[in-house]
């Protein structure tokens, strides 16, 4: 039986290489967010196809998507349509609640 010895020390990365591979995977990442944003806002924006009827059926109006994809082009558009969305359904359900008539039940004293 042969056994074979290495005697040769295994290195670790410079710092260099190790710093260039860390930026590599850097701008990956931020290319491959940049591409889903890209396409999410695409999505988006084919919803300005659909007529005010449609977009209410989903809970959403042209304005929501209007605002949605003027923001920066770096942010996520379907993430801030969600959240204009959610916002101005919370803001009408505050008006309706606002508008009702309060209940006061009274007693009678005697």
């Amino acid at each position: 039986m042969t056994v074979y010895k290495l005697d040769v020390p295994l290195h670790e990365p410079s710092r260099t290489v190790r710093g260039l591979v860390s930026l590599a995977s850097r701008l990956t990442g931020r290319l491959i967010r940049f591409g889903a944003a890209i396409r999410a806002r695409r999505s988006i924006k084919h919803l300005l196809t659909w007529d005010d009827r449609m977009l209410k059926d989903i809970g959403l109006t042209r304005g929501d998507v209007f605002a949605a994809v003027s923001g920066p082009i770096i942010e996520d558009a379907g993430q801030r349509l969600s959240r204009l969305a959610s916002e101005r359904q919370l803001a009408d359900r505050a008006t309706r609640s606002a508008r009702r008539p309060l209940r006061h039940t009274f007693t009678r004293v005697q």
